[in-house]
């Protein structure tokens, strides 16, 4: 998944072309179906943010990603990767993240570029 500064748009990644060790282009599909090509060496290093799949789904079956915003009962919290891994940063202790070991009980709430005011304590 790629977050669009530009635009403020959130895609999904459809492909990477790329020689022997750099990245030539970036293809993004948008919601409305147009896919973009974005070119690393131009503009999309300023313009592309990437984010990583967690390998996990939420409640509602939805993947989670790093910048994701995460309800459960123990509060709101945000995806990052931390040391290797993937935690949740709690609003209430933002200085501290937490493994994530299951994820059945997360429900994607938002993410940090479309709804970053669901942080805000």
């Amino acid at each position: 998944r790629a977050w669009d500064k530009g635009s403020k748009r959130m895609g999904r990644v459809v492909a990477i072309d790329w020689d022997d060790e750099q990245i030539i282009s970036v293809h993004i599909e948008f919601p409305n179906g147009d896919v973009e090509k974005f070119y690393p060496h131009e503009t999309a290093g300023d313009q592309i943010v990437f984010l990583q799949y967690t390998g996990l789904k939420d409640i509602n079956g939805k993947e989670i990603y790093e910048g994701d915003i995460i309800s459960d009962p123990m509060g709101i919290g945000q995806i990052v990767f931390d040391s290797g891994s993937f935690c949740i940063k709690w609003n209430d202790n933002p200085n501290e993240s937490i493994l994530i070991l299951e994820s059945e009980l997360l429900e994607i709430i938002g993410n940090l570029f479309e709804t970053p005011e669901l942080l805000k304590v």
